[in-house]
């Protein structure tokens, strides 16, 4: 594994950091974790612990002598991943641009995965820096870095039509398919399907990672299908044997890695999430882009006033809160809305929250919803620990509850709440 990777995959815990189900099987868990005597539960709270020291170590001695950018580094690991905030919310707390910030947030990451290898004793050959490679290779990645942040500097989420989008670049692949003998083909949504994002990030990311999967399915069909689920669109990509044609003349181009590395920078840039999975017929990435439009989050509390009490925290943001006050309620709820996140309180007639978590864990359909126990009990550990995504202690105020929604949730402006 090289440097890179590992500083992707400290990423990627900090980004899950509170997501047990994902920390228990992540490879930072096998490599940092003794795992002989823990179950799962034990081993995802216990690699966030590790998480957590190794953030503690690069905070900045209380005196006049910290450097500044260190500072900036730790600040910025901190707002993005334990308070989730967005890259414009931490810039403009840091008094930084956003191209800085971000730069701040990669360098925080490298020091943490530095201390990780030095702590843990991990292979030597991750104590090289991204920059330390030698030769031509990582002159272009380190030009790649650098473009990518020139742009993420200027990035700025819009509401786009996926579809519209998906469709020009489509044709505009065409020639380079017809170059390498590949074929690309893509199931549209039946309806506009928008999202917020970059144009221009979104569209390079793409293009991007298309391109690699294309000159890496010589023989097969690359489909790109368009769908949407829990406030998010979904653009599924996956290889399939193609009908027998003649070879095409090609020019083999080593690409090194170095496209894959921009996409993933630009996907990350913006909160789109990857996904990458094996099929019976190779293998599948799945897209998550943020979905425009209201995202509805479902308060099970049987105090009519909490729910009034959140949506006016919220007031400012395009977020609308469907309130139940018990199991039933909020299954019927279920039936016809799907929610970006649900606010459960533990103490409620007939069925307690504990036992609605186990319902909405143990069912399919309703699963991938995040959930966080707000509950007057200081009960976060067990809250996590029977399958709960995150605790909110009440009485709830506006900050917290708005930290709360940053880790779960885009806190978009609503279009009336915009100043002139």
């Amino acid at each position: 594994m090289t440097h890179e990777e590992f500083v992707n995959l400290v990423r990627d815990a900090y980004t899950h950091l509170y997501d047990p189900a994902h920390l228990q099987k992540h490879p930072l868990a096998e490599a940092l974790v003794e795992t002989d005597d823990l179950n799962l539960v034990n081993r995802s709270q216990k690699l966030r612990h590790i998480l957590l020291d190794a953030l503690e170590q690069l905070r900045p001695p209380e005196s006049a002598s910290a450097s500044p950018d260190t500072t900036d580094c730790y600040h910025a690991v901190h707002y993005r991943y334990l308070d989730g905030l967005s890259l414009e919310q931490i810039a403009e707390m840091l008094a930084l641009s956003p191209r800085q910030t971000y730069r701040k947030i990669r360098e925080g990451m490298e020091a943490i995965a530095s201390l990780l290898v030095d702590r843990f004793c991990l292979d030597s050959s991750l104590d090289a820096p991204f920059e330390a490679e030698m030769g031509e290779t990582t002159d272009r990645r380190v030009l790649a870095k650098a473009a990518v942040d020139h742009l993420g500097a200027y990035a700025q989420a819009e509401v786009i039509d996926l579809g519209a989008v998906l469709a020009t670049i489509v044709k505009d692949l065409q020639l380079f398919c017809r170059r390498i003998g590949a074929e690309i083909r893509l199931a549209a949504p039946h309806s506009p399907l928008f999202v917020y994002a970059d144009r221009t990030l979104l569209r390079q990311a793409l293009i991007n990672l298309l391109s690699n999967m294309l000159d890496n399915t010589a023989g097969q069909t690359l489909t790109l299908e368009a769908t949407e689920a829990h406030a998010e669109a979904l653009l599924n990509l996956y290889a399939r044997p193609a009908a027998a044609r003649p070879a095409a003349r090609r020019d083999e181009t080593d690409r090194q890695g170095i496209g894959l590395d921009v996409a993933m920078r630009l996907f990350d840039m913006q909160g789109i999430r990857i996904e990458r999975s094996a099929t019976d017929e190779g293998w599948r990435i799945t897209i998550r882009i943020p979905q425009a439009g209201p995202q509805h989050i479902l308060v099970i509390d049987d105090m009519p006033d909490v729910p009034r009490l959140f949506q006016r925290y919220a007031k400012s943001y395009a977020i609308e809160i469907v309130s139940a006050g018990n199991a039933d309620q909020a299954f019927d709820v279920l039936e016809h809305v799907t929610p970006r996140l649900i606010l459960l309180d533990v103490m409620l007639p007939h069925r307690d929250g504990w036992e609605i978590l186990q319902t909405l864990k143990s069912d399919p359909s309703t699963a991938p919803i995040p959930v966080v126990v707000c509950s007057i009990l200081n009960e976060p550990e067990l809250a996590l620990s029977l399958g709960a995504d995150d605790y909110l202690g009440k009485p709830v105020s506006q900050e917290a509850y708005l930290k709360m929604l940053a880790r779960w949730i885009r806190l978009d402006p609503r279009p009336d709440a915009v100043q002139p």
